[in-house]
């Protein structure tokens, strides 16, 4: 939440709109400082108000979760609200921000960091009316830069530690709707940022550095903010209606990383052709979902003898859980995925020189998935230190569903899919565990020819393959050329039958 309180006060720059429309300094400037407040931010400013405009001065926002050891102060200085004549006004924000976060560990160590928001050609428009405005910002760039770092008490320079993160050509457009529901719809635009980093610690034979750079970085986001309810009661302010939601998507990127030691050096490198995330969380769930497609790498290390390098088609990852305890049970799930992995061939040779193993690409899919139910609200801080403290379990799992594990290498191929129900009040049938009941199909294809290509290259011995062949005959049934497929059922009664037979 910190971050909506920095892109409320930080961003609020227009490039100017073409709507008319009768909205007053004093509404704009109450709606920006309830947006900041939802927030969970406190606000200390001395406010001068007079016929069309509201000028502030010593504006300062800070923002604080103690159960973390946070606190964060952006001392924004002077602004400007001026009525526009054609019913519009404008936001005048200073070209600094100086902002300073403290970390304060269990030991009452602080460790403080100072960091400085640039802001280039900066303008702001704000139109509508008391019960909708519309906000326009554009900069021609955007500059947060650290500053200074100090931890135990010691002042770590410039030389030892660097970070900035630079956004090129930004513009946004926002809109609030108010009522008992603070409801906004926005979408920005980035044509470039980029985020860069060394470290090198005094006395240490060590540095590193690296620099990421991402190409039409866009945002579209919306969500509902209940009144009088502070977003650091999170809980309790998705219990009133709060909800969030929004998308990212890049059209490409690219990462460099340099690591110098004492016993070698590293260096490496990534690109991707875009990603992008889809991100909600209100009372009924959280829901994430990422994509990134395109990606190449390359690394060098001087104690490994040849570079490192390929591609990934795409690298998927999905959440969805619940948030909130329901008196129903709540669906749940995770998603991995890691599709058409190649290394180069340099790589290969060295330990297949004379190109045995199959080089096709190799894929993961991990796809799960059920039903479970929360016993306790684990964000309510007072209730999860109660649970840890007596044990107590967080939840219930009553359905798990495989929808798809799926593993493709070196030419071999493993499919498993099922489901089960989880019986939470019969604990007696597996020994104080909750009894499953369901079945689950398991495939395999290409192992034999697998085995035979790693026993002629001398890397696993006969008998090896002998005791894995008949593993697999026992519980594995040929299907096809080099396919077996096993089937496992539990059924109501705590049996456990392999291919229809019994072995429990």
């Amino acid at each position: 939440m910190t971050f909506r309180s920095f892109a409320a006060v930080a961003c609020f720059i227009s490039a100017g709109s073409s709507v008319l429309a009768d909205v007053s300094a004093v509404q704009v400037w109450e709606d920006f400082l309830e947006g900041i407040k939802s927030s969970g931010s406190d606000v200390s400013v001395i406010q001068d108000r007079s016929a069309g405009q509201v000028a502030l001065d010593d504006f300062l926002v800070l923002y604080q979760d103690r159960d973390i050891g946070m606190r964060l102060e952006m001392d924004i200085g002077q602004v400007a609200f001026v009525e526009n004549g054609d019913g519009s006004v404008s936001i005048n924000l200073p070209q600094q921000i100086p902002i300073t976060m403290e970390f304060r560990d269990n030991y009452s160590q602080v460790t403080s960091i100072s960091a400085l928001l640039e802001m280039s050609n900066m303008r702001g428009l704000a139109s509508g009316d008391s019960s909708q405005i519309t906000y326009d910002y554009s900069a021609d760039q955007m500059a947060l830069r650290l500053q200074s770092l100090i931890g135990e008490g010691k002042r770590i320079g410039p030389d030892q530690v660097q970070f900035s993160m630079i956004a090129n050509q930004v513009s946004s457009t926002a809109t609030t709707f108010i009522s008992s529901l603070r409801e906004m719809i926005g979408r920005s635009n980035i044509e470039d940022l980029e985020v860069s980093g060394m470290l090198a610690p005094q006395g240490e034979d060590f540095n590193a550095s690296w620099v990421s750079k991402i190409h039409q970085l866009r945002f579209a986001n919306s969500g509902q903010t209940p009144e009088n309810v502070s977003v650091q009661q999170l809980s309790k302010a998705l219990k009133a209606g709060l909800n969030s939601s929004s998308v990212i998507s890049y059209q490409s990127g690219e990462t460099k990383i340099m690591v110098r030691t004492p016993d070698g050096d590293f260096s490496g490198s990534t690109s991707s052709t875009g990603a992008s995330s889809n991100t909600s969380i209100s009372k009924d769930g959280l829901l994430v979902l990422m994509d990134v497609s395109g990606v190449n790498f390359e690394a060098f290390a001087s104690v490994f003898p040849v570079p490192i390098n390929g591609e990934l088609g795409s690298f998927v990852y999905g959440l969805t859980m619940p948030v909130l305890p329901h008196s129903e049970d709540q669906g749940f799930g995770l998603r991995f995925e890691i599709n058409d992995l190649a290394v180069a061939d340099g790589l290969w040779a060295m330990f297949d020189p004379i190109g045995q193993l199959p080089r096709d690409p190799v894929s993961l899919r991990i796809d799960v998935g059920g039903m479970v139910k929360l016993l306790l609200d684990y964000l309510d801080p007072d209730q999860l230190e109660a649970s840890l403290d007596s044990m107590e379990v967080p939840g219930e799992v009553s359905q798990i569903t495989l929808n798809a594990i799926d593993v493709s290498a070196l030419g071999a191929e493993l499919s498993v899919q099922g489901a089960f129900d989880i019986n939470n009040e019969n604990l007696s049938t597996f020994d104080g565990f909750p009894a499953p009941q369901g079945k689950a199909t398991a495939t395999l294809s290409g192992a034999n020819a697998l085995l035979d290509t790693l026993s002629q290259m001398g890397l696993i011995a006969g008998e090896q393959v002998m005791g894995a062949r008949m593993f697999m005959g026992m519980f594995a049934l040929p299907v096809g050329r080099d396919k077996f497929e096993t089937e496992v059922e539990i059924d109501a009664e705590g049996g456990v039958y392999v291919n229809q037979q019994r072995f429990r």
